[in-house]
């Protein structure tokens, strides 16, 4: 069973459905996988707040979870083995986001007896790639900048701002396409919260934003005048992104982000 919504989608990728996860209504939500979630899978809570009760009468041969709250490791441990992932290496681990990921999943299908459906996931993800950088290419596109964006207006408008080293950038990078946001220091996961005003120093060819329909930040009444005058909303390069377009997945996440942003760059 899953705790964190990465390995939840992983294990569907690879053709697996686990007994138990947590959040899956919020998951359907804001996770796009070609697998729908069994009804059979049980729910076991907020991922932050699981029901140690709910776990342990699932009797899971195994417990896959992020990197996090000690003292929930430590019960899940005494349920079932657990086998826990940081997606989120420092730059002294040698490994980047990307790299983690594509990690972590050919592991999770070794583990589980799916390294062929692995492999296949994770070339069809490089072949993903390589057509976005073509058609992008194609379309006079390709190598230009980018800034990634995520926001909401919970308790304050903010937005997040995601650096190279995200695995979202990352992604993207893969295509061609450059990450204009480069500050000095990036938080270990990888993005920096701004307000509007702070977009109006970005320096880039394209904007990419994701919000949540009723809740877009970046349009809202009291925000519309600063974002209508920042200079790649007024060059008509500041796109709006499926609210459903999640960043922090493992391939099949992956791809609908490259999906999202071709459409977006390339429609008429």
């Amino acid at each position: 069973m899953t705790i964190e919504w990465t390995y939840s989608e992983n294990l569907l990728a690879l053709g697996i459905q686990p007994v138990g996860m947590a959040d899956i209504k919020n998951f359907k939500d804001y996770v796009k996988t070609p697998t729908p979630i069994a009804a059979s899978v049980k729910d076991v809570g907020a991922r932050g707040q699981v029901s140690m009760e709910v776990i342990a009468a699932l009797k899971p041969d195994l417990i896959i979870n992020q990197s996090g709250d000690y003292s929930q490791r430590e019960q899940l441990a005494r349920i079932a083995p657990t086998l826990v992932f940081n997606p989120y290496p420092s730059a002294s681990s040698g490994l980047t986001a990307y790299q983690e990921m594509r990690q972590t999943f050919a592991l999770m299908g070794r583990i589980t007896g799916r390294s062929a459906q692995a492999t296949r996931v994770l070339a069809q993800l490089d072949a993903d790639q390589a057509a976005a950088r073509r058609t992008l290419t194609a379309a006079g596109r390709g190598g230009q900048t980018f800034v990634l964006s995520q926001g909401y207006t919970y308790n304050t408008p903010t937005m997040r701002l995601f650096g190279t080293r995200s695995l979202a950038s990352e992604i993207l990078e893969q295509t061609g396409l450059r990450n204009a946001y480069r500050p000095d220091k990036m938080p270990a996961f990888g993005f920096d919260a701004l307000s509007l005003e702070g977009l109006t120093t970005l320096k880039t060819q394209n904007f990419f934003a994701i919000a949540p329909a009723d809740d877009n930040v970046f349009t809202a009444p009291a925000n519309r005048a600063v974002w209508n005058n920042l200079d790649f909303v007024k060059q008509g390069r500041g796109y709006t992104l499926d609210p459903a377009t999640w960043v922090f997945g493992g391939p099949y996440s992956a791809q609908v982000l490259i999906k999202q942003v071709v459409d977006v760059m390339t429609r008429k």
